[in-house]
This record gives C-alpha cells, sequence and structure tokens, in this order.
C-alpha cells in the first residue's frame, strides 16, 4: 500500500481490498496505449457556465410536425445570433457542441430570441426560435481538487 492510500484510509477509515498477487506484479503484461491528451492550464477560480439550447423554426413546416434541423444550420443559426450581438454572446469564449449543449467562460443571457437566417443567399430566409436556459455551474476548484488526488468534491 503506497503512502497516499494509507493516508486516505487512516484519515477516513477506509482501506482497498487487498489483491492476492501482491498488487499484480506476478503477471506483468505490457500494452502500448496510444491516447488524444494535452496538458490543461486552467484557472481553480474560473466557473464554466453549462446552458442547455433549444432551436426550432417559428413557423412549423406545413406537414404538421416539427422541422429537422441540420447539425450544420444548428451551428449556423447559433453563430448568426452571436454575431448579431457580440457583445451578448461573444462567440470567443463559448463551445457548442452542435445540438443542445452550449458552455461559456462568461454569463449569456437566457430565454428566447428569435434569429432570422437562411440556408443560401437567394434563398428566403427563415425564423428560428432560440432558447437558452442555465442548467449547471462548473466550478474549476472542484476539478483541480480531484486532479490533485482527493476522492470528495466537499471543500471541507
Amino acid at each position: 500500500m503506497c503512502q497516499k492510500d494509507w493516508l486516505l484510509s487512516v484519515l477516513i477509515g477506509i482501506s482497498p481490498v487487498l489483491r492476492p498477487d501482491k498488487g499484480g506484479k506476478q503477471a506483468v503484461r505490457t500494452s502500448r496505449l496510444l491516447v488524444n491528451h494535452f496538458l490543461v492550464k486552467f484557472n481553480p477560480k474560473s466557473i464554466i457556465l453549462h446552458y442547455d439550447v433549444n432551436i426550432k423554426q417559428e413557423v412549423l413546416p406545413k406537414h404538421g410536425g416539427p422541422g429537422k434541423i441540420s447539425k450544420s444550420n444548428l451551428a449556423m443559426i447559433r453563430d448568426k445570433l452571436f454575431a448579431d450581438d457580440p457583445s451578448s454572446f461573444p462567440l470567443a469564449m463559448t463551445a457548442y457542441d452542435g445540438e443542445k449543449n452550449i458552455f461559456s467562460a462568461v454569463s449569456l443571457p437566457t430565454g428566447t430570441f428569435k434569429v432570422q437566417f437562411s440556408e443560401a443567399e437567394d434563398a428566403k430566409p427563415r425564423s428560428y426560435l432560440f432558447t437558452i436556459k442555465l442548467v449547471n455551474e462548473l466550478e474549476l476548484r472542484k476539478l483541480k481538487r480531484l486532479l490533485g488526488g482527493y476522492t470528495s468534491l466537499n471543500t471541507s
């Protein structure tokens, strides 16, 4: 048992189950693993705001059901809203998953916004309703604690 595990077991009264082969050292097999990761530096005092996004046509198609909007059009509708009001919606401070989620380093206005968008230069623009709602605040101090080896997110 390493010192860190021993300290945790003393502090919280839990110890890990010991393996019969002394932690897997008798049957060692190495594997090559290629991963896609990189070092990220972040300010643990920062908060990332998670917003739920719903985009739908203002006027439903004549066939009755809600029209399916492609992922590329969803992104372009979001881009249009952000370009129309960059002081309220700073594009560079946000990340959009292309469907239902926006993550932002700054607070964004919530509510429903009307966006006029045309799929092509010669096509008639359509009206879309872009609804954005704050659903969570991700405190990076909690991430720092987890990366530091703490198993609890509590600050105490």
